[in-house]
């Protein structure tokens, strides 16, 4: 099996190892969050960009999970359809992925898993290009030195409910402690995305931040 290898390190966060480093430690908060965080944690969102934009919020998910949860067998992590147009889930069928902070194995017997239910699919090629999950790869590497790593993307359709299903059912069988999370930037609004519902201008904005996301947040 392959590696796949970086695709927006250089863009969306840098693609020399100690610049990678000295970014996540500048983005790891001095203080965790003592309350108002579920016990026992198993999961959480968090957001992808450039790390310029959404590598504070993600690191201090990260550094919260590190503070409950010190031991870590897998993050499975839930990201956007970006490119991939496909109806069902689709896993990475590579045996690891490559950062500058060196590679990380993939999950293979929960990928297994996953495909043999029919919950999701295995293709590669849909994962070349995604960055919603590729940016959150080394903040786990650096925080959870050894843990797996099992990347879904996951459409916006009723498929995601069956996946949440069946990750629910299997992760307690699983030998090692493992985190969900979805690597989200909620809805992405306008016509370049199709998604309209409100139309555009100062009215559509406010419905999006005060009405929409805010019955989701």
């Amino acid at each position: 099996m392959q590696t796949r290898k970086p695709m927006v390190a250089g863009q969306f966060y840098p693609d020399e190892r100690e610049t990678c480093l000295a970014e996540i430690r500048a983005c790891l908060p001095a203080e965790v969050p003592h309350e108002g965080v579920p016990e026992p944690l198993v999961g959480g969102l968090v957001p992808h960009a450039g790390w310029t934009f959404s590598g504070p919020l993600a690191a201090l998910v990260f550094a919260t999970i590190k503070r409950r949860r010190r031991s870590v067998g897998t993050f499975v992590i839930c990201g956007a359809a970006h490119g991939y147009f496909g109806a069902q889930p689709v896993v990475d069928g590579c045996a690891a992925w490559e950062t500058p902070l060196g590679t990380i194995a993939l999950d293979e017997p929960l990928r297994e898993a996953l495909h043999d239910c029919g919950a999701a699919i295995v293709d590669s090629s849909a994962h070349r290009h995604e960055h919603s999950l590729e940016v959150q790869v080394p903040f786990l590497q650096y925080l959870f030195p050894g843990a797996r790593l099992l990347p879904i993307i996951v459409p916006s359709n009723h498929t995601a409910l069956r996946l949440g299903r069946v990750i629910a059912q299997i992760v307690p069988t699983c030998s090692a402690p493992v985190i969900c999370l979805g690597s989200t930037d909620l809805t992405h609004y306008g016509p370049r995305y199709g998604f309209t519902p409100m139309g555009i201008g100062a009215e559509a904005l406010g419905w999006a931040s005060r009405v929409n996301d805010r019955q989701f947040i």
